[in-house]
């Protein structure tokens, strides 16, 4: 038995169209042309709080945490103890971010281990370790999402 022709064209025909017109309107779309706004400034993204967190293995006498110019932690916020944890509201970038580390501990104070862990509400939490033999510290932590 043999298929009718033209009946197998006028099918390919309705299956053929209802695929190219979905297809047409993905492929042809144009852009949404936006309109500038007068009069509001553009918003500045708000932070994702972030809880920050310093682990050390030994109590430093001194310790800072700067994201560039902004200070997060230092000896006025937190008194420096073993655990020192503080929340700040961070825009974080797809590059990630490079937080400045820095501690002092009392001469004679054995290798020490510095743990910074960083818990953004909308984001995995990270940690880094960083191991110091002087008793200055400063050091750069990096985090990407």
């Amino acid at each position: 038995m043999r298929g009718f022709p033209p009946l197998h064209l006028l099918l390919f025909a309705i299956a053929f169209g209802l695929v190219a017109v979905p297809l047409s309107h993905l492929t042809f779309a144009r852009p949404a042309v936006v309109q500038p706004q007068t009069g509001k400034p553009a918003a500045i993204p708000d932070g994702i709080h972030t809880y920050l967190r310093l682990r050390f293995a030994h109590v430093p006498e001194k310790v800072s945490v700067r994201l560039g110019d902004q200070l997060l932690m230092d000896e006025k916020t937190a008194a420096p103890a073993a655990t020192m944890t503080t929340e700040a509201s961070l825009v974080i970038p797809k590059e990630g971010l490079e937080l400045l580390v820095q501690a002092t501990w009392p001469i004679g104070t054995p290798s020490t281990a510095i743990t910074l862990e960083l818990e953004p509400d909308e984001k995995e939490a990270r940690s880094q370790t960083h191991w110091t033999a002087d008793s200055a510290f400063s050091q750069i932590y990096s985090f990407v999402w």
